[in-house]
């Protein structure tokens, strides 16, 4: 598996590594305080038929270029042992 990216692809300066915030549904959240981490699944995945959930395969993480802005984006796997 490739590591990360560590410089950018469009100026090639040092990538910083940054937090994704997704706000959960502001029905209930008014304040915006509560955070989800980001995460992937498989393009065919279904959600289960009880808790209507699509299985995570793994978190998204992210870095950026402190130039120009670019933002970087590499799923990171879960270990076999999560879930």
């Amino acid at each position: 598996m490739h590591e990360p990216r560590t410089t950018c692809p469009d100026c090639d300066t040092g990538l910083q590594p940054i937090k994704l915030i997704d706000a959960t549904d502001s029905r209930f959240d008014k304040g915006g305080t509560q955070h989800v981490e980001l995460g992937y699944s498989a393009p065919d995945a279904k959600a289960s038929f009880f808790l209507k959930r699509i299985p995570n395969l793994g978190t998204v993480k992210g870095m950026i270029c402190p130039e120009c802005g670019r933002i970087v984006l590499h799923g990171e796997p879960r270990s076999s042992g999560e879930g």
